[in-house]
C-alpha cells in the first residue's frame, strides 16, 4: 500500500498536469475568432457554419474547463484530508524564507474586507458624478467608482498604470502572455480585478460610465483568471 507521502506526491503531480489556464485561453481565442466572423456580417452558408462551429467549440471547452476545475478541487480536498497542502505555484516564495522576491514585488498584505454592495440608487448617484457615457470607438477613457467596506467611493479609470501592469503580470502567471489590447489589462474591469487580488478582497461593486466590453468577451474570462476563487 502506498504511503501518505507517495499518495500526496501522486496527487500533486496530477494537479500540476491539469490545464485550467490553457483551457481558458483556448476558449477565449475561439470566442474571439467567432466574434471576428460575426463582425463580417456575411450570410454565406460556410461562414455561418463556421460561426456555429466556433460557438459550439467554445461551449465545449467551457464544459471541459469546469470539469477540470472540479477535479482540481476534489484533489485539493483530498490533500487536505491527508494533512498536506496543495502544490505551491511556481511564483510563490518558500514559506519562512527571508529571500527577497525575484521580481521585487511587495509582500501580500492581509486581506481587506469586502466592499459594500451598491443599490441601484447608489449606483445611479455615482454615475451622475462621472463623465458622460462613453461612445464606442472614440478613444475616450472609461470612468468608474468602486465602493469599499466603509461605503466610500473610489475612482478608477481605464488606461495603462500600476494596476494594468499588475493585471498583465497575473495573466503571465497563469501562462497567458498579454497580446496587446486583446488582453484588456488596461480596462477598468481587469484593473479592478488586479486590485482585488492584491488586497485579498472577494467582492467589490463598481459603477461604470461605459458598457463592459462586448466585442472582446475575453474581458470577463481574464477577470475570472486573475481574481481569487469565488470572486464576483
Amino acid at each position: 500500500m502506498a504511503s501518505v507521502e507517495e499518495l500526496a506526491a501522486a496527487v500533486r503531480t496530477a494537479l500540476d498536469k491539469l490545464p485550467p489556464a490553457g483551457l481558458e485561453q483556448a476558449a477565449t481565442l475561439t470566442d474571439e475568432a467567432r466574434q471576428a466572423l460575426l463582425q463580417v456580417g456575411s450570410e454565406q452558408p460556410q461562414l455561418q457554419q463556421a460561426v456555429g462551429g466556433l460557438g459550439e467549440t467554445a461551449e465545449n471547452i467551457g464544459v471541459l474547463r469546469q470539469l477540470v476545475e472540479r477535479t482540481a478541487g476534489l484533489l485539493t480536498g483530498y490533500l487536505d484530508k491527508l494533512g498536506v497542502s496543495a502544490p505551491p505555484s511556481e511564483n510563490s516564495s518558500t514559506a519562512g524564507s527571508s529571500t527577497p522576491r525575484a521580481d521585487n514585488r511587495p509582500a501580500v498584505a492581509p486581506a481587506k474586507p469586502d466592499g459594500q454592495k451598491l443599490s441601484r440608487e447608489h449606483a445611479e448617484a455615482l454615475q451622475a458624478d462621472m463623465p458622460l457615457p462613453v461612445v464606442s470607438n472614440t478613444g475616450v477613457k472609461t470612468h468608474g467608482r468602486w465602493v469599499d467596506e466603509h461605503g466610500q467611493a473610489h475612482e478608477i479609470t481605464s488606461g495603462r498604470d500600476e494596476d494594468a501592469a499588475e493585471a498583465a503580470r497575473l495573466l503571465q502567471e497563469h501562462g497567458i502572455p498579454p497580446r496587446g489590447d486583446l488582453a484588456a489589462t488596461a480596462d477598468v474591469e481587469q484593473k479592478l480585478a488586479a486590485r482585488m487580488v492584491r488586497e485579498g478582497r472577494k467582492h467589490l461593486d463598481v459603477s461604470l460610465n461605459n458598457r463592459p466590453c462586448r466585442v472582446h468577451t475575453a474581458v470577463t474570462r481574464w477577470c475570472r483568471l486573475s481574481c481569487p476563487r469565488a470572486t464576483r
